[in-house]
């Protein structure tokens, strides 16, 4: 089990990296070397007594004494892990703060074409359930429904991008 002041002998943080400290370091391994790696993820990476995780779960527990179940990465950047872009939440939340995938067409988070009533069909996910917003003639009246509701139940967490 991973603790604050075991973490606080081994390594310092610096803008989000953290860099190891002390004497007891991994072999080939000097104080002040940049640990961890990127995973294929795209998350920084970091084994601890043989067991891997991730960098910016070890630095939420720095900080704030306590390792929450989520940690939300506020930008989205899942290699900014300096502790002000760090926030807990929970599952549902961390949801809410995806960006717009990549196979996105309409180029507008949770919206695309309903080929059944040829219109645009905005549709939002809040804590499992999948809402109708409605379906619109125009992109942008679709757009401007779906982060009006987007804001009210996402609240804090709502991603727009």
């Amino acid at each position: 089990m991973l603790v604050q002041s075991d973490l606080l002998k081994r390594f310092r943080c610096e803008d989000g990296v953290l860099f190891y400290i002390g004497d007891e370091l991994p072999s080939q391994v000097k104080s002040g070397d940049i640990a961890g790696c990127k995973g294929s993820h795209g998350y920084s990476q970091i084994k601890i007594n043989s067991v891997s995780y991730l960098s910016h779960r070890i630095i939420f527990l720095m900080f704030n004494g306590f390792l929450p179940k989520y940690v939300d990465h506020i930008d989205g950047n899942r290699a900014n892990n300096k502790i002000e872009n760090l926030r807990e939440c929970t599952f549902s939340q961390n949801r809410c703060n995806t960006k717009i995938y990549k196979n996105n067409k309409s180029g507008v988070k949770g919206i695309h074409w309903d080929k059944e009533h040829s219109k645009w069909k905005a549709r939002i996910q809040f804590e499992n359930k999948r809402i109708l917003v409605g379906r619109f003639s125009e992109l942008q009246d679709a757009k401007n429904a779906i982060i009006e509701k987007r804001n009210s139940l996402h609240g804090e967490f709502a991603n727009n991008d």
